[in-house]
C-alpha cells in the first residue's frame, strides 16, 4: 500500500469520502476470500469517472468490481486501484422497444423487472451472478443464449483515457465466446478471432444439438470469405476485415470439417417419414 499512498490522498481530495485506502476486496467476491486492495475508490455516478480516469497513473493497474462472482483475489491482496460502481449505476428503464440498464445491475434483477414488466428475451440472464457491465465485457450467456444476442448498444467509459463516456454499437464490441473487444487477454492490439476456433465453437453446438445457433453462425462465417472463397487464419470483428496468414491451410480444414458435421447432424435431426 505504501507506494499508492500518495495517490490514495490525491484521489481523497477529488472524490472526498469515497476512497478508501488498504480496502477489503476479497471480501467483496462471492468467494469471500482474498487479501486487500491498496486502493478502492467508489464512484457514484459517470461524473465521478471522469473525475477519475484522469488521475490514474497509467503504470498502476486497475479493475472495476461488479458482483463479484468468478473473481478470485490473491492472499497478497491487489496493489493497484479497485473500482465499485455505486447505487446510481443499478437504475433499470423499460421502455417500449428497449431496456436500458446500469452497469452495475444485478442479471437476476433485470430479467425479473423485465418479466414484471411483460418484457420477454431477457429471462436466461436469470441464473447468472454477475451484473450488466460484466455481461457486456465477456458476452454473458447461458440456456443456449447469450449478451450479443439481446444488446443494442453500451455506454462505455475508459479508464486509460479521460474518463468520458462514449456509447459503442454492438459491431464495435467484438463479442465473441466469453469475450469482447473491451478485454484485456494480454493479446497484442490487432489481434483478431481464430476462424478454426469458431468452426470448432459450432461443432460443440453440433453435439449439443444447438442446430439454429449452429447454422447461424456458420452462414456469418461464410458471408465473411473474400470474392474468391477464402478465408484468413483470424478474422477482425471490430474492423471488419482479415488478419493473419492468408490464406489459412487450417481455417478451410476445419470449414470442410464443420460442413460434413453440420450435413450429418441435420440429417439425424430430420424428421423421417414412413413408407
Amino acid at each position: 500500500m505504501g507506494a499508492l499512498a500518495p495517490l490514495a490522498a490525491e484521489l481523497a481530495s477529488r472524490l472526498p469520502g469515497r476512497v478508501e485506502a488498504d480496502a477489503p476486496f476479497g471480501a467483496r467476491t462471492t468467494w469471500r476470500v482474498g487479501g486487500n486492495a491498496a486502493v478502492l475508490v467508489r464512484v457514484e455516478d459517470v461524473a465521478d469517472l471522469a473525475v477519475l480516469a484522469p488521475a490514474l497513473p497509467g503504470s498502476v493497474p486497475r479493475v472495476v468490481l461488479g458482483r463479484g462472482s468468478n473473481v478470485l483475489v490473491a492472499d497478497r491482496g491487489f496493489a493497484g486501484v479497485v473500482v465499485v460502481l455505486g447505487a446510481a449505476f443499478e437504475a433499470i428503464t423499460v421502455g417500449d422497444d428497449t431496456v436500458t440498464a446500469g452497469g452495475a445491475t444485478a442479471l437476476p434483477v433485470l430479467a425479473r423487472r423485465c418479466a414484471a414488466a411483460g418484457r420477454s428475451g431477457l429471462g436466461f440472464y436469470v441464473g447468472i451472478p454477475g451484473s450488466v457491465g460484466g455481461a457486456v465485457r465477456m458476452n454473458a450467456g447461458g440456456h443456449g443464449r447469450e449478451t450479443v444476442e439481446v444488446l443494442v448498444d453500451a455506454t462505455v467509459v475508459d479508464l486509460t483515457g479521460t474518463g468520458a463516456p462514449v456509447v459503442r454499437p454492438l459491431p464495435s464490441l467484438g463479442l465473441g465466446y466469453r469475450h469482447s473487444a473491451l478485454t484485456d487477454d494480454g493479446l497484442p492490439p490487432g489481434e483478431g478471432a481464430f476462424l478454426a476456433c469458431t468452426f470448432w465453437l459450432i461443432d460443440n453446438y453440433l453435439l449439443q444439438r444447438r442446430h439454429a445457433e449452429a447454422r447461424t453462425l456458420f452462414d456469418r462465417l461464410l458471408g465473411i470469405r473474400n470474392d474468391v472463397g477464402l478465408l484468413a487464419e483470424e478474422y477482425h470483428p471490430t474492423l471488419g476485415r482479415h488478419v493473419g496468414n492468408f490464406p489459412q491451410a487450417f481455417s478451410h480444414v476445419a470449414l470442410v470439417s464443420t460442413a460434413l458435421n453440420m450435413q450429418r447432424s441435420e440429417r439425424r435431426a430430420a424428421p423421417r417419414r414412413s413408407d
